[in-house]
């Protein structure tokens, strides 16, 4: 039985060495190459953000310009160095709010700022956020000197199951990925010997973008559940209290910026299976813009709604023109066109 316990000890230190030798190795040699690790950041309060100060490129579709400013808020690269807490209309949202493959000047709130130049303009979206997030993190920033007039929040279609995710709160929800975090962060090699492992396991299908049939762009669960109330992937509250959760959330909002005397907008868009669901239910008003222009009863002071713009488009050039003309190819998010008609119903909304 001694070369059992010789074993298990040698086994002991040579584990420890390892971890030891790992730690070493990646806080004094290892150099972080993937952009998109480097300027997406944790936050304990929020979950994740924008680093401040970022002046390089993003991958999406394809490599392209990201620059953030001194609040870690995504901005045009000549704004990089602004340090003003004060802004009179900020936008929040999701990956489509940021724009993700998007220059800054081609994003819908770029294409606001620069053609509002003495309008203080702030966006505050990052890819995943949902309601949950939009609250915490404006109740965050005001609660470090940070003043809006008036904030715009473009609910995403994700965003009901990015609830489902965020149900049990903020809190509970880090406290798993701060662990991940920790060891994939502090020990680069066990991570490198994970995903090896994990790569010759299981079968892993790659496709390039542009070999994404458009049919399985139009089938996405994430966007089901604007026709299917039994969606899955929506965890123990299903689709209608994960809409009862970002509901709940927007209320919460809502009243945070009423008590600090901030107007409330709200825009909503379609994804690309929301295309087929205009084509065949023309007369019925999506979900989507169901809930939230309910919501925005007395409380709104705009609410910019895309499905109708986009029902015209479908009617006059069918399903597949409308995405080629305003989707990234072989992706859900909007192209410069895409991001553009946003632009153009945020003016008309206000008017």
């Amino acid at each position: 039985m001694i070369w059992i316990k010789t074993l298990v000890v040698q086994g002991l230190i040579t584990i420890s060495m390892f971890f030891s030798a790992d730690f070493f190795y990646t806080k004094f040699f290892f150099v972080e190459t993937d952009n998109e690790k480097i300027y997406r950041i944790r936050h304990n309060v929020f979950h994740h953000t924008l680093s401040s100060s970022y002046n390089g490129t993003g991958k999406w579709d394809k490599i392209y310009d990201v620059c953030t400013d001194n609040n870690g808020f995504k901005s045009s690269c000549e704004d990089s160095n602004n340090e003003s807490k004060h802004f009179d209309i900020a936008f929040i949202g999701d990956s489509f709010t940021e724009a993700v493959g998007m220059d800054y000047n081609n994003s819908f709130v770029g294409m606001f700022a620069n053609d509002f130049p003495y309008t203080t303009v702030a966006n505050l979206g990052v890819s995943s956020y949902s309601p949950t997030i939009y609250y915490s993190k404006i109740k965050w920033l005001l609660e470090h000197g940070y003043k809006f007039d008036h904030i715009y929040v473009f609910v995403d279609i994700s965003d009901i199951q990015d609830e489902s995710v965020y149900g049990a709160g903020l809190r509970k929800f880090t406290v798993v990925r701060r662990l991940r975090t920790f060891m994939r962060e502090n020990f680069r090699l066990l991570r490198t010997g994970y995903i090896f492992f994990q790569n010759i396991s299981f079968e892993k299908v790659e496709q390039a973008d542009e070999e994404v049939e458009q049919a399985d762009i139009y089938t996405i669960d994430l966007s089901a559940w604007t026709y299917d109330i039994n969606a899955k992937g929506y965890g123990d509250i299903g689709v209608s209290g994960s809409v009862d959760k970002a509901v709940l959330q927007m209320t919460a909002l809502y009243d945070l910026l009423r008590s600090n005397g901030i107007k409330l907008s709200v825009g909503v868009y379609p994804w690309p299976a929301q295309l087929h669901e205009i084509k065949h239910s023309p007369d019925r008003e999506n979900m989507q813009s169901q809930i939230w222009r309910s919501f925005c009863e007395q409380r709104c002071e705009n609410f910019v709604d895309l499905f109708p713009r986009y029902a015209e488009l479908v009617e006059t050039y069918g399903v597949d023109q409308v995405y080629s003309d305003y989707f990234i190819p072989g992706d859900v998010h909007y192209n410069v066109e895409g991001n553009r008609l946003i632009y153009e119903e945020i003016i008309k909304a206000t008017r």
